[in-house]
């Protein structure tokens, strides 16, 4: 009810249908993104709902908008990011004569890139419409999720994965919506309750996952936004309020009861936090970073992404986001990787930048790259120009 509510208020003498149905398939992107009908690497249903809206989009609007000064660097970039990592790959699948995941990983970058231009040109013709729209929709995305999670009897201990394939798909996803949500706190007049209540429910989910990555990066990031980062002092004394009486409750409850004891989540949560360091693939070599300094071969230009039985130790990715990109395309990849961020951060004066550095952490120890949400950000945060510069001229 609060998205028709708020979409009709928003676009009723603005939007003709055809907008409102690019709208629709991309706010159902992110309603459908944490549901998986088949094994991971597969396109889901919310990529077909979001191809829907760049067809339509296509079609319509034939992506004819202006490329600002501000917006070239970060699509160029990206674009010699993405035809280094083609380059690279089909290198690869020429001298090893195998395709064996060459293919599958350079379509995830051709397909997120598209989806950060696509983003981009939408910014560019709804203005301040699609950041609204895209806030509803994280909202009521991760409202859908943690409502799942507590009619299907979650709290039990168990890592969940809700319609996902593992709990760390789960716990990234959450993390995700996390970082939206606090990007847009600082951009949108939000309305605190809707707010809060998507906030509680990604960071229950981030604790059900059991994601020792996601908690670590979803406490760092809370930290630093609820009391450095937080500009605006309403809502400062709002979460200042709200934290005071979960603590005091917390603390009443933990003298009065034994809740806290025999909460399976809460120990499970303690559990996982304690045996940090402990795991099997807690170490350098349990992800695949010994390949790092095993391989210096792979520095410069990089071993292609795919055929991992080259690297004899563990016949896997290496499970970094930054990592990955090193021995996978080299100083040369990851360069372009970390200039396309940089170029986006500026456009927003780098004041998402803790935002990203705590994605990037949950990246140290798992290869976040290819979640579509995370170069949806990363277009919302380099479009924040076009927004301020067409709400000065409108």
């Amino acid at each position: 009810m609060m998205s028709t509510i708020e979409i009709t208020r928003l676009t009723k003498n603005e939007l003709n249908i055809v907008d409102k149905l690019i709208l629709f398939f991309y706010s159902l992107y992110f309603i459908l993104n944490p549901i998986y009908l088949w094994s991971s690497g597969l396109p889901q249903i919310s990529d077909l709902s979001i191809i829907f809206s760049i067809i339509i989009y296509t079609f319509y609007r034939k992506f004819t908008f202006k490329i600002t000064e501000e917006i070239k660097p970060i699509l160029l970039v990206g674009l010699l990011f993405v035809v280094w990592i083609i380059f690279i790959n089909l290198i690869w699948i020429f001298r090893l004569q195998t395709i064996d995941n060459f293919l599958v990983s350079t379509f995830f970058y051709i397909y997120n890139y598209f989806l950060l231009f696509f983003v981009i040109a939408l910014v560019n013709h709804y203005k301040n419409i699609l950041f609204k729209v895209t806030y509803i929709s994280v909202i009521i995305s991760v409202i859908i999720q943690f409502l799942i999670y507590i009619i299907s009897g979650g709290g039990d201990g168990s890592r969940q994965v809700g319609f996902l394939n593992n709990p760390n798909q789960l716990g990234y996803y959450s993390l995700l919506i996390l970082a939206f949500l606090i990007f847009f706190s600082s951009k949108l007049d939000i309305k605190f309750y809707w707010f809060m209540l998507a906030m509680v429910s990604s960071i229950i989910l981030i604790l059900a996952s059991l994601s020792k990555a996601a908690i670590v990066s979803m406490l760092g990031l809370l930290i630093l936004y609820l009391f450095v980062k937080n500009k605006k002092k309403k809502l400062k004394k709002k979460y200042v309020v709200c934290l005071a009486l979960i603590l005091a409750l917390g603390f009443s409850m933990y003298k009065a009861t034994d809740f806290f004891q025999e909460n399976q989540l809460m120990n499970s949560v303690q559990e996982r936090a304690d045996s940090i360091g402990e795991d099997p693939d807690d170490n350098l070599e349990g992800r695949g970073y010994d390949r790092l300094y095993d391989h210096p071969e792979y520095w410069i230009t990089g071993a292609g992404e795919g055929a991992y039985y080259r690297f004899s130790k563990n016949n896997f990715e290496l499970h970094s986001t930054l990592g990955n990109l090193l021995i996978s395309y080299g100083i040369v990849g990851l360069s372009l990787f970390v200039l396309m961020v940089l170029f986006a951060l500026r456009n927003d004066r780098f004041r998402s930048t803790y935002i990203v550095l705590f994605l990037m952490v949950y990246g140290l120890t798992h290869n976040g790259i290819r979640n579509s949400l995370l170069w949806i950000l990363l277009a919302l945060i380099a479009s924040y120009t076009i927004k301020e510069i067409n709400e000065r001229t409108t």
